[in-house]
Order: C-alpha cells, then sequence, then structure tokens
C-alpha cells in the first residue's frame, strides 16, 4: 500500500478535507471527510466520515418531504375510504328498510284486493 500524493502529509489530512470516491461496491459516488486533527502519517489513526453535502443533505430533506407528503396522501385516502365504506353501510340499511317497505306495501295491496273482491261479490 502507498499513499497518493495529495494525501502524504499531515496538511492535506487535515480535519474538515473532503474525498470523494469514485468506484467502489459500497462506497461509490459518497464523499467522505477526514475527523483527525493534525495527525501524525503514519502513527495517527485517520478517521473518516460521512459527509454531507448541502446538494446530498437537500436530496433527503426532499425525500422526506416527499414520503410525509405520501403518507398524508394515504391517510386522505383511508378516511376517504372509510367514509365512503360508513356511507355504503347505511344505503344498505335503507335499501333494506325500502324493501321491509315494499312488502308491506305489497301485503297491504293483497289485502286490499281482498277486500275488493268481497265487496264486489256482497255487492253482487
Amino acid at each position: 500500500w502507498f499513499r497518493a500524493a495529495d494525501a502524504r502529509t499531515a496538511r492535506t489530512l487535515q480535519k474538515g478535507t473532503t474525498v470523494h470516491v469514485q468506484e467502489g461496491a459500497v462506497s461509490a459516488d459518497r464523499v467522505y471527510a477526514f475527523e483527525t486533527l493534525d495527525p501524525e502519517i503514519g502513527a495517527d489513526p485517520i478517521t473518516l466520515s460521512f459527509y454531507l453535502s448541502q446538494d446530498t443533505l437537500g436530496d433527503a430533506v426532499n425525500a422526506a418531504n416527499a414520503a410525509a407528503a405520501s403518507a398524508a396522501a394515504a391517510v386522505t385516502s383511508k378516511n376517504a375510504a372509510a367514509t365512503s365504506a360508513t356511507n355504503a353501510a347505511g344505503s344498505a340499511t335503507a335499501a333494506a328498510g325500502s324493501a321491509t317497505a315494499a312488502s308491506t306495501s305489497a301485503a297491504n295491496a293483497a289485502t286490499s284486493a281482498t277486500n275488493a273482491g268481497n265487496s264486489a261479490t256482497a255487492a253482487a
């Protein structure tokens, strides 16, 4: 292993210096920042942390806002579905009441027809 020319001195590895990883299976296109203050090259561990640039942070905020909007839309849809279910239940109850009323009307009409027939017979 050897160090690149721009990472051989304590000055080039100062805290806050960023490194963009161009290739790799895990860290490609990520940016890291050095966390070690005044490191002694070859003696001190060099600590890196994931660097959140304004672009990366903005992308994360936008994604979070989109997720929140999607969640709010899902809640609105759930509430609309619950209202629809309640309305459907009310319609079913009303339809059952109408069916009962129609059955009663039919029974009353049959009774009226029988009474009309009896009256016609008595009149004859």
